[in-house]
């Protein structure tokens, strides 16, 4: 019957930023407390519905507990705790993908490289042999 409350408080922690581990624990031990709650007004003679609602009553509002959780740092993960690692390290990662994306398009592709390589090559050596022809003719002059 508490169940409804502890999924609106799990999604309350997790968005401020509190660590699994420690939502996970919270929500045993809130869980475990509102079973000890309901058993206790049970043992007191109250029908199941009123032993839930005072059990629910005793535990507290959950935006009250999830305000408790949140109040407490060391409950959080360590990029709410210390947001500029978070960003020194995207920034890091976007250039080591950047600097790193070219090596890895041409790895693989040995072949293509190597007639790039060649033909590139053949161009260069064409293009600077009529270019030096061109200077030679114009130096010495036309043949008349």
């Amino acid at each position: 019957m508490y169940e409804p409350n502890l999924r609106s408080l799990k999604r309350t922690l997790i968005r401020g930023g509190v660590a699994p581990v420690f939502v996970t624990r919270t929500l045993e031990e809130l869980g475990d407390h509102y079973e000890d709650l309901e058993d206790e007004a049970l043992r007191a003679g109250s029908s199941r519905e009123e032993a839930g609602t005072d059990a629910r009553g005793r535990l507290g509002q959950p935006s009250a507990i999830a305000a408790e959780v949140l109040r407490r740092p060391e409950l959080k993960t360590w990029t709410f705790r210390w947001p500029w690692v978070r960003v020194v390290l995207h920034r890091f990662a976007v250039l080591l993908a950047l600097s790193t994306a070219p090596a890895m398009a041409v790895v693989g592709r040995g072949a293509s490289i190597t007639r790039w390589c060649v033909s590139t090559g053949l161009a260069v050596l064409l293009t600077g042999s009529l270019l030096l022809l061109m200077q030679h003719m114009i130096s010495v002059g036309l043949p008349a």
